[in-house]
């Protein structure tokens, strides 16, 4: 089970002790072999003190994780990304995360049954992030209640 931020209906996703407050996508998309290879970049400011943080990711391989531009370890731990920070942070911290990684397209269930992720078509994709499908193509701080902007860049 994830840290989760307490939520009744999805209490393993999110981070309590993260505000996500920028996230620039970067994703290379090949629609023959249905994957992707993305560079997500998260700045973010910490709401409690803080040795790791864990973003959710469901399906997502990682090849690279960067914490204000210093290595850091990373691995998988169910439908997360628990991410060891380079050294400890305050609460009111803000940090640079980066993570590339690669992974298969699909759709998915949410936690409550209802379809999610990403879904290709003959014509194109698109993906259906609500309430919890975002996880399953990008790593992120996946719950509602934390708003952030986004910039995107997409290659096919």
């Amino acid at each position: 089970t994830g840290d989760g931020v307490g939520d009744v209906l999805f209490p393993d996703l999110g981070n309590p002790g993260l505000d996500v407050l920028h996230y620039d996508v970067d994703l290379s998309y090949d629609s023959i072999t249905d994957t992707i290879e993305g560079m997500v970049g998260l700045d973010a400011a910490l709401t409690t003190d803080r040795t790791e943080i864990t973003l959710d990711a469901i399906g997502l391989a990682t090849s690279e994780v960067t914490v204000d531009g210093r290595t850091a370890r990373a691995v998988t731990d169910g439908p997360e990304l628990r991410i060891t920070l380079p050294e400890p942070a305050s609460a009111g911290d803000e940090i640079r995360i980066e993570v590339a990684y690669r992974a298969a397209t699909a759709e998915r269930s949410s936690a409550i049954g209802l379809p999610n992720g990403w879904f290709n078509t003959i014509g194109g994709s698109y993906v259906l992030n609500e309430p919890d499908g975002a996880r399953t193509w990008m790593p992120c701080n996946d719950h509602p209640s934390d708003k952030a902007t986004y910039t995107f860049t997409i290659s096919v």
